[in-house]
């Protein structure tokens, strides 16, 4: 039937699909976290992002504190850390920044609903409107954090670690 060259042949090709279907397609990742605190106060619910400096290292990371102040970065998937290099951080916390405008429709998401909840932000007096409504966000921390390229604040992420990372913010 098939010779033995043909069966060879199919083999190493089926190995070397199912070898490329288990590769992940994104860098390696390393575990990183960290604390933040503001005026010695741990920060809950700030948005930490490393942002890359480096050529080599192109994929930037985030994490969100919890009431401690603590944080884990995510690159790719929940919780997977980041990609080894250098990095500058940038930390916010905002408040606002969401209004319920009152449309007389129900709460689906049609375009009948769209279009009456633009009306509705036209008649509340456009982007203006929205500000004197609270819908302007209000920044929590000093806003030389929110730039990575303002905040002076810089992580190194390591392949060996540890990657725990204190950020203390000051006025």
């Amino acid at each position: 039937m098939f010779g033995l060259k043909f069966r060879l042949l199919v083999g190493i090709a089926a190995l070397g699909l199912i070898a490329g279907c288990g590769a992940s397609e994104f860098p390696d990742t390393v575990k990183a976290g960290g604390t933040v605190t503001y005026n010695g106060e741990a920060v809950a619910d700030a948005v930490v992002t490393f942002s890359p400096t480096g050529v080599e290292n192109a994929h930037a990371a985030s994490g969100t504190t919890d009431s401690s102040g603590k944080f884990t970065m995510t690159s790719f998937v929940a919780g997977d850390g980041a990609v080894v290099g250098n990095y500058a951080v940038s930390i916010s916390k905002t408040e606002g920044g969401t209004v319920e405008l009152e449309t007389g429709a129900a709460a689906t998401e049609s375009d009948e609903d769209i279009d009456a909840a633009y009306a509705a932000l036209d008649e509340a007096g456009g982007a203006e409107g929205l500000a004197k409504a609270g819908g302007a966000a209000k920044d929590l921390l000093p806003a030389k954090y929110k730039s990575a390229s303002n905040s002076g604040l810089t992580a190194d992420v390591t392949a060996d670690g540890p990657n725990d990372f204190t950020f203390e913010l000051t006025d």
